[in-house]
């Protein structure tokens, strides 16, 4: 009977850790945390060439607001995460880090990793114009650099 009734609580506190989750992608919420960013990095990948691969830094507090904006447009729908892979990519950076980073797929879903994680409808609309607000950036974006690691010196 113990064993039941500890099996029981523990599910309940898994039932209660979801539902927060859940709610914590409201799209106000959601919103919110990126009205938090003091920069935004657009990663724009090439085909398979780390060489080619490029990336636009926004510090622009009314991009990032017209981002927001977007967002909490509309409802975020809890989907089953995908393995798909997209890009561009885009990292929200306020005052202790890292607060999202999110891509965009299938035309209707936003993936969001950070602070909110989990993949969410939001419309084939919304979808586009994200899109093409991170789009936008791209002729502003430079070469990545990538630091150089020192190699280890080799022992004789």
């Amino acid at each position: 009977m113990r064993q039941l009734l500890l099996g029981l609580v523990l599910f309940a506190g898994i039932g209660l850790t979801r539902t927060f989750a859940e709610g914590s992608a409201e799209p106000e919420v959601f919103a919110a945390l990126i009205r938090q960013a003091k920069t935004a990095v657009i990663a724009f990948e090439s085909s398979g060439d780390p060489g080619e691969a490029r990336d636009a830094v926004v510090t622009d507090r009314a991009w990032i607001g017209q981002c927001a904006a977007l967002v909490a447009a509309g409802p975020l729908e809890p989907q089953p995460h995908c393995f798909c892979v997209s890009t561009p990519s885009l990292e929200l950076y306020g005052e202790d880090g890292l607060l999202l980073r999110f891509t965009l797929h299938h035309a209707s879903k936003l993936r969001s990793s950070g602070r909110i994680e989990g993949d969410f409808v939001i419309g084939q609309e919304r979808h586009d114009a994200l899109l093409a607000l991170l789009m936008a950036e791209q002729a502003n974006a430079r070469k990545r650099v990538v630091p150089q690691v020192k190699r280890a010196e080799k022992r004789r």
